[in-house]
């Protein structure tokens, strides 16, 4: 039932339909209005998609009468550049402002209490926004490649980010996280190229795969006491991260953690993981040294392969297996010790570590290591082994191979 004759140019009286008594809703504008829109005083809410596309509207006039804004109501309204929404308004729903390209400011009310998945997906020329103090969720994608975003402050209020919330805010120099969130999920801030720091909240338990992937200007960060893993690829990419401080809370390192972080000299592992995954320090370039905790049982493949400037590694007694290429292509390493607990080294695990000069191997019965050392010049290093298991490892075929074999002192 028709209400009334639009009031706004280009708008056909249909776009307002009866949903109760003193209820009226916007259904459909024109896409080629061009230019500044006022909503009219009689309109309560803005349907689904009812300005989805309309890529000439500049500007947007509402007014707080308005108490919904249902999902892509402005989906795609590339020319559009401000917009305040109403305060009695309770949430940003799904893909709201996604593509508002044009986007440059919005204010969001203190009535807001959920940001929905997509609501601001690239609204690239979204400079700066406030979440209010009651916002307790900010969904999935919510401001996804709003890559001129410079900062963001998180209020105490919200407590739970969803996936990739602010993944290619390229931007992005600093987030302060205040509420009490306990997980920071997969790409929360993957590709953040520009963002140099972050407070982590004392609540955290876990930071899902890739959430700091791609961070190239992070350069230190303080993981929070209680903190129990990180997913995979978390700091994936971080090129100019050189600190971090892991907590002994941490139980598990998922693969790709630190691969290709390029400027990171040293690290501590804490004596709560049981083992360190496949590519987890994969090129590496400057991690000079690392001591494996006794706690950890098994050195996945490539864990440790082109760190290149790796010259010292610790293990201890209680490691099981170490995985083909974990030490590949570590041409600064000069010595290796192998604890007496390895049953396996897997193929080429030190491969190309050229410029090794001594391995020492306390296993006092030989076992066949052959395929584990490819690249090496076997008859240039010298071989440490127990007392009493010179004669054995000197009747081996492939511990002939070594320049000489003496016992250990």
């Amino acid at each position: 039932m028709v209400i009334f004759a639009a009031k706004i140019t280009h708008m056909e009286q249909s776009d307002y339909q009866k949903i109760t008594q003193s209820d009226r809703t916007i259904i459909k504008c024109d896409r080629s209005f061009v230019g500044k829109l006022t909503i009219p005083e009689e309109v309560t809410r803005i349907s689904s998609e009812a300005f989805e596309g309309c890529s000439y509207i500049t500007s947007i006039e509402t007014h707080d009468r308005i108490t919904k804004i249902k999902w892509r109501a402005f989906k795609g309204c590339s020319s559009l550049e401000s917009i305040e929404i109403p305060y009695i308004v309770a949430k940003v729903e799904y893909e709201t402002f996604k593509g508002c390209s044009s986007l440059t400011s919005i204010k969001i009310p203190s009535s807001v209490m959920e940001i929905e998945m997509s609501a601001f997906e690239g609204c690239r020329s979204l400079t700066s926004i406030k979440i209010p103090n009651r916002v307790n969720e900010i969904d999935s994608y919510a401001f996804y490649g709003c890559s001129s975003l410079t900062t963001i402050q998180i209020p105490a209020s919200v407590k739970k980010l969803g996936e990739r919330v602010f993944s290619g805010c390229s931007s992005l120099t600093s987030v302060d996280i205040q509420g009490s969130i306990d997980v920071i999920r997969s790409g929360t801030f993957e590709k953040c190229l520009e963002l140099t720091s972050i407070k982590l909240p004392s609540t955290l338990a876990w930071i899902g795969s890739n959430a700091f992937n791609g961070c190239r200007s992070l350069k230190s960060l303080v993981i929070p006491q209680g903190t129990i893993g990180f997913g995979d690829g978390v700091f994936k990419g971080c090129t100019s991260l050189a600190t971090i401080e892991i907590p002994d809370s941490v139980v598990k390192i998922g693969a790709y953690v630190f691969f290709a972080c390029n400027n990171l000299t040293s690290i501590h592992l804490p004596k709560s993981i049981e083992k360190i995954s496949r590519y987890t320090f994969a090129y590496c370039f400057r991690l000079a040294s690392i001591d494996i905790p006794c706690s950890v049982t098994e050195i996945e493949d490539s864990a440790f392969s082109y760190c290149i400037s790796l010259n010292s590694v610790k293990f201890a007694e209680g490691l099981k297996v170490i995985g083909e290429w974990a030490f590949s292509d570590c041409t600064s390493l000069k010595s290796i010790d192998i604890p007496s607990s390895v049953a396996t080294i897997g193929d080429y695990a030190f491969e190309n570590c050229t410029n090794v000069t001594e391995i020492h191997i306390r296993h006092k019965q030989p076992i066949d290591f052959t395929s584990a050392f490819d690249g090496l010049e076997l008859s240039k290093i010298k071989l440490t082994v127990p007392i009493g298991s010179i004669v054995d490892y000197q009747h081996h075929p492939f511990y002939t191979h070594f320049a000489k074999v003496e016992a250990e002192k």
